[in-house]
């Protein structure tokens, strides 16, 4: 068994005591030599546990796991190239938009874009159980995408919740003190 076997290569990343920073390009390296079982395997275990990787970071990881998987489906014939369009266009574009609302021009235009990009991943969610639940997909291969994407839903719903509220205190805040004067 050489490093060519998924369980060596696992195996030495984990001696290696990696830290958490750097999982996600020890993902997106394997993700780039084409080793999907074991990227998606350490990015499930080791990425989704960490605090410390960006919403940035994770969805942009995220993309190109979906970019694998629609890889995946895309040798597959019949429904399987549809539904890997929709699942490429709604799990590329999460990243996309967390990515652009670093630019946002105010606090509006950042609650935007990330509610745009809760819409992707939700959508990105749906298709995913489509595939599972409809067998076109084996559970296991898809289960840690579903995963990983409901983690996302998850965080960006904390961040358009804590913007909202942060844009609703600003508000009362402007009127309190027009009320004042």
């Amino acid at each position: 068994m050489g490093m060519r076997d998924p369980t060596t290569k696992l195996a030495a990343l984990r001696a290696a005591s990696l830290k958490p920073q750097n999982v996600v390009y020890v993902s997106l390296f394997l993700l780039a030599t084409c080793d999907l079982r074991l990227a998606t395997s350490l990015s499930t275990v080791d990425v989704s546990m960490h605090k410390d990787i960006s919403i940035t970071d994770r969805t942009k990881a995220f993309a190109v796991r979906i970019i694998k998987a629609c890889s995946f489906l895309d040798e597959k014939p019949g429904v399987c190239r549809t539904l890997s369009k929709q699942l490429l266009r709604s799990g590329t574009s999460i990243g996309a938009n967390v990515h652009e609302s670093r630019s946002a021009q105010s606090d509006k235009d950042f609650l935007h874009k990330m509610e745009i990009a809760l819409k992707e991943a939700r959508e990105t969610e749906y298709w995913l159980e489509i595939l599972i639940e409809s067998e076109v997909v084996e559970k296991d291969k898809f289960d840690s995408l579903l995963f990983e994407t409901k983690e996302i839903v998850r965080i960006l719903i904390a961040s358009t919740r804590k913007i909202k509220n942060r844009l609703n205190e600003n508000k009362f805040s402007k009127f309190d003190a027009t009320e004042r004067n």
